[in-house]
Parts: structure tokens; sequence; C-alpha cells
């Protein structure tokens, strides 16, 4: 084994040090040479097993990493979801796997890939060409807040992949073990199951056991992973041939007959998606045409193409695998990478409606990050200065799925404007006196049990810009939609006179203002405290836009956004209408900036934290080679009252005979523990004081004062 890791780690420098530079190379090859004895405390990395001996001889449950890897978020439900049939699959592959998002405390890349796409998703694959591998907790966690199930990924291929096949495949009883043993890789990591790829040939005589391994390890995760998938690739035939059919055929029925569905390869003709549907009967949702954005040979050619081939699988009433979407990263499709990500999944939405609905729960909160940012905010207050990247920190994403508009754009920037977090959701444009831009920023299904609601968000905005907050609820008595404006009162009082049996207007009740040093930098902080009916849904929630002293028409729009469906596709439209524009003369053009920093819905106030123990384990000091000291320890805590930190940010401050430093943010937790790792300590330092500060699921930070502390003194 210890040869298999050598040789794992050896390659992996290699390609840091091509890809990445000298210098980040020999800080990640440090961290993988540390991991070749994973029981050692180190920087906690994902990895893949790479052996069938690494996947029975529970080494990796019992490494040092194993607590890190963990999936911290579960699968969020799915009550609102869409009448649909088909899914869609996406299969990630980025340059043969555990790129940034090994790094389980997340790095300072940036410029990592990132996907916040998920609306239209309903199954993630995390792919790699090692035999077993594990998604990093990373992609479980932002998968399973949006709803969507992640799954890891089984591979044997060629001559090593025959081999792997003759172990797994000796008798009935090594198969049902192997696949239990998959099951409980992915119950212990927190995913939902696994892509099975038998790329190599299978002698014949074995082909009855290997349907018992797939079969058995469906079973076994439906046991286990209750609502799990095992989705197998056609490849192998029953003839043990290595022979992709492109379709479901009589040679790969009998593996789709044992498990949840078949990944079809990309090279298909256009009538062959029909042709599945048929050979699968009341299955053909389960069948997903595997459609390769790289454009290798696949049907429709891939790419900003990759939409013809979705559209004809829809049409036929089966499902679709996207494989690489990452694609619009490693070809450095421009302008920018956010670009031509929001460039490439207006496309797919293009052929591809929305998959799932939410939030579906209370509390409801996002600060819209999408998983990296130059800078990182904590409630209006910049917490570091130094870029980072971490997709665990991925908040529910807007629903944004159309293509960009030049004369009014709504998207979600890492930019200096940031509330908490890494991003903002900015508008940004021109807006007539007469205009009102309303952009759907999520398709919700939230039961309102409680019939009192606390809203607040934060805004910052040019002098001219107005924003609504918008919820449309069906109740008892109908569809109500209400307004919040981010007015004060003296502006909006008049609008408040404004309502009727179908619509209702309200300013906040409390402002709090959070100042960087100029007007322009101030985050408003808006909150509203409201009644609805008991057992109102909302469906919908918006974005309003407007400019100051526009004569809003609040019947007008309610009756626009009454009659809209709740399941239509467009995100963003302008209404202009002779009752919005008769009092304006002339119908000036302004400019209109404005950042929504966070949005949060919730129904019962939160429970305050309670930290029982916070203690520091694996304590190492050492030597810098310019003779300063450094120091390595794991960070690790227990709540009590049963209390479930969404994240815990974690802090140190050096405390000197003299002065004591500023905190400096070390990072996000979304375990009970966080490691620090070769923390610098200057000499002059004579204790460390590591602060811990949770965040519940509504977005709440415990207050500095009352975040527990511990101090550590320098040896």
């Amino acid at each position: 084994m210890f040869l298999q890791w050598k040789r794992l780690w050896k390659a992996l420098v290699r390609k840091l040090r091509r890809k990445l530079g000298m210098d980040r190379a020999r800080v990640a090859a440090a961290s993988l040479a540390a991991a070749m004895d994973l029981k050692q405390p180190a920087l906690p990395i994902s990895f893949p097993l790479t052996s069938l001996d690494q996947l029975t001889d529970d080494s990796v449950f019992q490494s040092f990493h194993f607590p890190f890897q963990q999936c911290s978020v579960p699968l969020a439900l799915q009550g609102g979801k869409k009448e649909r049939k088909s899914k869609l699959l996406v299969c990630h592959d980025m340059k043969g796997g555990y790129q940034d998002d090994r790094f389980v405390q997340g790095d300072g890349n940036y410029n990592a890939y990132s996907l916040w796409h998920w609306q239209c998703i309903d199954v993630f694959v995390y792919f790699s060409h090692s035999l077993v591998t594990i998604p990093p907790p990373c992609w479980i966690n932002a998968g399973h807040k949006h709803g969507v199930q992640v799954l890891g990924t089984f591979i044997t291929e060629w001559d090593q992949g025959a081999q792997t096949c003759k172990l797994l495949l000796e008798s009935k009883d090594s198969a049902r073990m192997y696949a239990s043993r998959l099951a409980k890789v992915a119950r212990e990591f927190g995913f939902d199951g696994w892509l099975l790829n038998i790329e190599n040939t299978v002698p014949v005589e074995q082909i009855d056991t290997l349907v018992v391994f797939v079969s058995e390890l469906t079973k076994v995760m439906h046991d286990l992973v209750p609502g799990s998938l095992v989705i197998w690739y056609d490849a192998v035939t029953v003839d043990g041939e290595l022979k992709w059919q492109d379709m479901l055929t009589e040679k790969n029925k009998r593996f789709f007959d044992a498990c949840d569905g078949i990944f079809i390869n990309y090279t298909w003709k256009r009538d062959y998606a029909a042709k599945s549907a048929k050979v699968a009967g009341d299955r053909a949702s389960d069948v997903y045409m595997g459609v390769d954005v790289f454009g290798r040979n696949t049907f429709g050619g891939g790419g900003f193409q990759s939409n013809v081939a979705l559209k004809v699988a829809l049409e036929a009433g089966v499902s679709a695998a996207l494989f690489g979407p990452g694609w619009v990263y490693e070809k450095n499709i421009g302008p920018t990478f956010e670009d031509a990500q929001i460039r490439f999944w207006a496309s797919i939405h293009n052929a591809w409606p929305v998959s799932h609905r939410y939030p579906v729960t209370l509390p409801f909160f996002s600060d819209f990050s999408q998983g990296f940012g130059k800078a990182l905010y904590v409630d209006g207050v910049q917490v570091s200065d130094s870029p980072w990247s971490n997709i665990s920190c991925q908040a529910l994403q807007p629903l944004l799925l159309g293509a960009l508009d030049p004369e009014f754009e709504v998207t979600v920037r890492s930019v200096d404007r940031v509330y908490s977090g890494g991003s903002s959701l900015r508008f940004l444009g021109k807006l007539k006196a007469s205009d009102v831009r309303i952009t759907k920023l999520y398709d919700p299904h939230l039961v309102l049990a409680n019939p009192t609601l606390s809203i607040d968000f934060s805004v910052m905005s040019k002098e001219n810009a107005i924003f609504y907050l918008v919820l449309k609820l069906q109740g008892p008595g109908g569809i109500r939609v209400v307004f919040f404006s981010n007015e004060h009162s003296g502006t909006s009082e008049k609008k408040m006179n404004q309502s009727s049996s179908s619509f209702s207007v309200f300013e906040p009740h409390r402002t709090v203002t959070k100042s960087s040093g100029t007007s322009d930098d101030a985050w408003n902080v808006r909150e509203y405290q409201i009644e609805v009916e008991q057992n109102s849904v909302v469906t919908d929630i918006y974005g309003m836009s407007t400019t100051r002293n526009a004569p809003l028409d609040f019947e007008e729009i309610t009756g626009t956004l009454a009659a809209e469906s709740s399941s239509d596709t467009q995100t963003s439209f302008r209404l202009t209408s002779s009752s919005l524009t008769r009092k304006f003369l002339p119908d000036a053009t302004q400019p209109y900036e404005l950042h929504l920093g966070h949005l949060r819905i919730t129904a019962e106030p939160p429970a305050p934290p309670t930290v029982s123990s916070f203690r520091a384990d694996d304590l190492k000091w050492s030597t810098s080679p310019d003779g300063n000291k450094l120091v390595s320890l794991t960070l690790k805590w227990e709540f009590g009252g049963g209390f479930q930190a969404d994240r815990c940010n974690t802090y140190v401050e050096m405390v000197g005979k003299e002065t004591t430093s500023k905190a400096k943010y070390l990072g996000a937790a979304f375990v009970d523990a966080f490691y620090v790792d070769s923390l610098l300590v200057p000499h002059e330092t004579s204790s460390l004081v590591f602060r811990l500060q949770p965040r519940n699921a509504a977005g709440f930070h415990q207050g500095w004062n009352e975040s527990p502390t511990l101090t550590v003194e320098v040896r």
C-alpha cells in the first residue's frame, strides 16, 4: 500500500509543478507527503482509493483526515419538485479530479473552478480515473444544500482494470463483499451512491457475478442510504466485450435492470434516445443519454451546442448526462470564466427546465456566496483581505438562468462590495424613470405554518437606485403579493397607504447602517416583521428595481405577478406602461447600481449556540528556516443543547507582553474540528488566543464577545 501511495504522490507532484508553479506545488506536495501516513495530523485533504485492499482494510476510516472529509449538510427536501420525470445528471471531470477542491478547509486560489447553476441539476457525479473516487465534501455539501444527489465513481479500465475485476468477481461472495464496502464508504462519507464504470473486457463466465455485484450494491445502498442511486455506464456488454452501445439494448439492459439507471455513451444518433425509451418502458427516465461538453464525437457537438442533444433527450422522455461542464474553465472560454459559465448554463436552460424548487424549509438564508472571493466578509465587516476558495461556503444560489442582459445585468459577482462571504448580487444597468425591472430570485415552496415572518436583507446602492423585495404567496384567500421597500419611512409612507386585498407594501421597521467610510460604501440592513395567513405558501421571490420618485402602480404590478405561473422559466422582465409613464415627462434614462448583500426569512427566533467544550489536540511546535516558531494543532469543540452550526469561523490573536494583534481569520469549519497548519508565531508572542464564531442555519453569527476562546501558551 505504501508503494501505491508513493506512486500516486509522485505523479501528483509532477502535475502540480506543471500546472501550479513550483511554490504552490511545494505546499501541495508537502500535504500529499504527509497524507502518505494517513494517521498522522496534516492539512486535511480528500483523496481516492486506488486498490481493492484500501477498500477493505478500513484504513480510510482510521485516517486523520476522515472526520474532516465527512459531509456536514443533509440532502435538502424536494417537496417542491417540478412535474418532470426526465432528470439531468452532471458528471464533473476536472483535469483528473482532486484539484483545489481536495483541500477540505479551502485554499487561497480565488480562480479555482466552481459550479453554481444547481437549479437544473438532479444528480452530480464526481469523476476521476482512480478506482474508488470519493467526492470531496465541498461538492457534497453544496449539492445537498440545493437538493442535488451527489455520487462517487467506481471505475476499472484497460489491463489494470481487468486484473481488478478478476479479484472483484472471483466469486459471488467476493462481489457481495466489495459491494457492501462501497456502500459503507458512501454512507460514512455522506454521499448518495455510485456511478459504475467497468471499461474493460470481462470473461463471459464472470458476467453473472458482475450482475450480482451491481444488484447487491444497489440493494445495500438503498438499505443504508434511502433514495440513493447506483448508475451503470454503457461500456462492457453481457458478452463481456468492451463495446459501447450508444443506447439501451439487450447487450446492456441486464445491468440496467439490476440498478437505478444507465449512463449512455456519448456517440449516439438522433433516434437512439427514442429507441432507448422504448426498450426501457416505464423506466425511460432512468436512461441518461450522455453528452460530452468537450464535443468528442458527441451528438450535437458539445460546447455551447450541448443543448441540441438535451432537447432530443427531453423530447424522447429520457434523461441526460452532461459530462465535463468544466469545459468553459479548462478551455479558458472568455471573456471571463464567470461570464462563460453564465452563457453556457443559459444555453442549457434553454433546452432543459428547472429541476426542483428551493428553498422549501425555513429558516432561509443566502449571502449569495459562490464559494470563492477576493476577500472574506462577515456581516458587513472584512475579516480577511486574502483571496480564498471553499465550495462548502457556497450559499443557496439565486435563480439566474438567462443570458446576460447588456441593458440591465443581474448577476452574482465577487466584487469589493460584499456583505458576507465573497460575493453579492449586483443589479447594474440603466433604467428609464418609467421602468420597473423585476427579476425572479428564487423559486421556493415555503409552507408558512407560523403566520409571523421576520425578513431582513442588506443593500448598498447609488443614490437613485430603489429596490423592493417581493414575495408572492398562495393562501386560503388566494394570491397575495407583498412588497418590502428599502426606502426610509419618510419616502415610503405614501406607498404604505397603497394596499388592497391582493397586495401590501411594507417599510422597514428597523434599519441598521454599516458604513465603510463613505455613503456609497454603506450597507443598509432592512428588517421587517409581518403577519400572513397561516399555511400560506411562498411560491416566488423577486427583486424589483426602479428609480426614486417613480409613480409605481402596485395594483398593476400585482396583477402582472399574480398572472405569472410559478412554473414559468422567465427569470427577468420589464414593465413599462402608460400608468407608469403618464406623470413622467421627460422619461429620462438614469444609471442604476445596487448590491444585495444577503436575504433572510425566518419564522422563529434562532436558538443561541452553547459550546460545551473547546480544546486543542495534536499540538506540535517547530521552527521555520528563518528561525520563527511554527505551531500546528487541531481545534475541536462540542455544542450542547442540541445546537447545530451551519459553520464555524475560526480566528487567532497573538498576545505579547505589551500588545495584542488584530484577530487573524484562519478559515471556516463545517465539522466540529479545524486543523491549524504551521501557523507562524512572532518572537514577541507569549500566548495564542483562538476564537470560535458559530453561525446557525439562519445565517446569524454568534456575537464576537460571546464567542468562546481558547488560550494556548507559547512554548
